[in-house]
């Protein structure tokens, strides 16, 4: 495993990247200058994604408040956005959050803390808690369905800080996610072919870079105490956008086996499994008319089968 070193003097690049969002970036600057800060050099990169006149006057409006530098980025994707944060950043560490947040007031100390603390690891990551529009469905039901909260942003594995299990925890998300410079670059730089587009959502690089740097040996730290809150339009609680969901990660979740001569095996048995697992689910929902349970059963089953179609037919 390869050992990572801490840099002789204490310095931290957060990034946020950005596309056509003024006032819930602005909300997001707003939130950020009023956390406390960590006692180092530090700085914010702003990376804009649209090139927006609007989006430029809003950061430089910040610079009094935050040690904010502007970039534009014209190739449009979120990875490409990152790969140029990445490439920018004056740190060792770039600690990524999203352009839609709000901040627990200690965000940023305790982020920095964990990379203190732990200088072990390659990434670090935190709570990402949901901030509903209005009051969540009784369909809805993350906790018999993990992949739902994907959905939503929301990541939550318990109230205290510990290591990052590649076997039982998924990846962090770029809303609260640290991660050394030279990690990133070992990575092949965030992959340009997944992430958004503008308004166009696909996402999965996250994912992808912190498998990629797990699997060379990079271990991760998983930060309890550094929250960060995510925005939930109503929009994304309804059955036709979660379905659209859950086969727009059917297509993420088998790109990754492109270029490979087939399909591993283990990826049908697996899937196979979930789609049993799922019909389950769906079945045992309807028999007892809750519809936690069907929908989460529903939803899993859409999924699996989505991800063995597109790996069959190889998209």
């Amino acid at each position: 495993m390869r050992p990572w070193i801490m840099m002789p003097m204490a310095q931290l690049t957060v990034a946020i990247c950005t596309y056509r969002r003024y006032e819930l970036l602005q909300s997001t600057l707003a939130s950020l200058a009023a956390c406390r800060r960590p006692g180092i050099d530090w700085q914010l990169l702003v990376v804009d994604n649209a090139c927006d006149p609007r989006i430029e006057a809003l950061a430089h409006s910040f610079t009094d408040r935050l040690p904010l530098c502007y970039l534009s980025e014209s190739r449009l994707g979120a990875s490409w956005a990152r790969n140029r944060a990445t490439r920018e950043a004056a740190a060792p560490i770039i600690l990524f959050t999203d352009d839609d947040v709000t901040f627990d007031p200690d965000w940023l100390v305790r982020m920095w803390q964990a990379a203190i603390d732990h200088p072990e690891c390659a990434f670090w990551g935190g709570r990402v808690e949901p901030v509903w529009e209005q009051p969540p469905p009784a369909w809805f039901n993350p906790a018999l369905c993990p992949t739902l909260a994907d959905a939503i942003v929301q990541y939550d594995r318990g109230r205290g800080s510990r290591p990052w299990d590649p076997e039982r925890d998924p990846p962090f998300y770029t809303a609260n996610l640290a991660l050394r410079t030279d990690a990133i670059a070992a990575a092949g730089y965030f992959d340009t072919t997944v992430g958004h587009r503008g308004d166009h959502r696909m996402g999965m690089e996250d994912s992808l870079m912190v498998k990629a740097i797990a699997a060379a040996g990079g271990p991760g730290w998983y930060v309890a105490d550094a929250v960060v809150h995510h925005p939930v339009p109503s929009e994304r609680l309804t059955r036709g956008y979660l379905r659209r969901f859950a086969l727009r990660q059917a297509w993420l979740s088998t790109r990754i086996h492109r270029g490979h001569r087939a399909v591993p095996t283990w990826f049908y048995r697996t899937t196979a499994g979930r789609m049993a697992e799922g019909l389950r689910l769906w079945s045992r929902g309807v028999a007892r008319r809750d519809p936690g349970t069907a929908f989460a059963g529903e939803f899993t089953t859409l999924s699996a089968a989505a991800r063995i179609g597109c790996a069959l037919m190889r998209l």
